[in-house]
């Protein structure tokens, strides 16, 4: 009987609702408490993936803490010129609020500004933010300060790691939607986390496909991966390297069609091929689990009713999130 119950279970299922409420803002991101009016609203709902440990490990925390909660969340668009420019105005602007007027946070390095007519991503450059906001994160971590007393200098470090990820994707016309969500009990309790284990590096694919929900990276810092993506080889240098280390109620959206198999498994060959042309391994044991490529696929839409031309229209009036639920 038991056996039965078991076999017949019905498959969990995240439904996350998002808002179509207009935002001029280049960077979007925010902090909601939920659930949200339904006002102008959109929903995405996954199906969630059976038979893997690193899903059931999120569902049991998502269970066992988030009733009702709060979620942070960033929305990821690919830019156009127009868009890109505007990027690097926007990381201008705050390099200069942080020097002018900000006195918890460190200088950032004038030389660091970027050119807003240039197309290049200026990865040297956006390496050097990417770490800044790392330090100057840790910094107020281990100040032990409560979030409330620095949240204009949380903010700004956000936009900061936000729009170093947006440059990084360069210009494009291809329609994108990439959003990351960190869902927490309330604002006096953290994200719940387990640690990872070797079982659940093994469940990481590189093959994650349009509609996926993922398991989010949640750390600050760079994997490997990112590593290679933007040669950041210095930070290998100095030990820096922060690998994906926990489970976790975070997760990512991804609404990308640009990496078909063929094409992966070409960037999983170069990306080797990097490791050992700059001797990395000198540095670390890269064929350790903990150094797969990819992410874990927590679930994928369900497209009941639906389309793909319908959805990636839906998402691009999409401004924020409004209520996440696992049902």
């Amino acid at each position: 009987m038991a056996r039965n119950s078991q076999r017949e279970r019905p498959t969990m299922k995240m439904k996350i609702t998002l808002s179509q409420k207009s935002k001029v803002a280049t960077v979007i991101s925010g902090v909601v408490v939920f659930p949200q009016p339904k006002l102008q609203n959109y929903i995405v709902t996954y199906n969630m993936t059976e038979g893997c440990s690193t899903t059931d490990k999120f569902i049991s925390l998502y269970k066992e803490h988030i009733k009702t909660g709060i979620c942070s969340y960033n929305l990821y668009k690919q830019a156009d010129v127009d868009t890109f420019s505007k990027l690097k105005i926007e990381m201008n602007s705050i390099i200069k609020r942080i020097n002018t007027e900000i006195d918890e946070l460190s200088d950032i390095n004038i030389n660091l500004i970027l050119d807003p007519t240039s197309l290049d991503i200026e990865s040297a450059k956006t390496n050097a933010l990417h770490l800044y906001f790392e330090d100057e994160s840790n910094k107020i971590i281990e100040r032990g300060v409560n979030y409330h007393s620095e949240m204009t200098s949380y903010k700004l470090l956000e936009d900061i790691n936000q729009l170093v990820h947006s440059i990084e994707r360069g210009v494009s016309d291809y329609k994108k939607f990439f959003c990351t969500m960190r869902v927490s009990p309330d604002n006096m309790n953290p994200v719940p986390t387990v640690p990872m284990t070797n079982e659940d590096y093994e469940n990481m694919s590189i093959y994650c496909t349009w509609g996926n929900l993922t398991l989010d990276y949640f750390r600050v810092g760079k994997d490997l991966n990112h590593c290679y993506h933007t040669n950041d080889l210095e930070l290998i240098k100095k030990n820096g390297l922060a690998q994906q280390n926990t489970v976790h109620t975070c997760f990512e959206m991804i609404f990308d069609d640009w990496r078909p198999k063929s094409r992966m498994m070409k960037y999983e060959q170069n990306y080797r091929t990097w490791i050992n042309d700059n001797n990395v391994k000198y540095y670390y044991d890269t064929t350790l689990p903990m150094f797969n490529l990819g992410r874990i696929v927590l679930g994928k839409i369900d497209m009941t009713g639906t389309s793909e031309e319908e959805v990636q229209s839906e998402l691009d009036k999409c401004t924020g999130i409004t209520n996440v639920e696992l049902i």
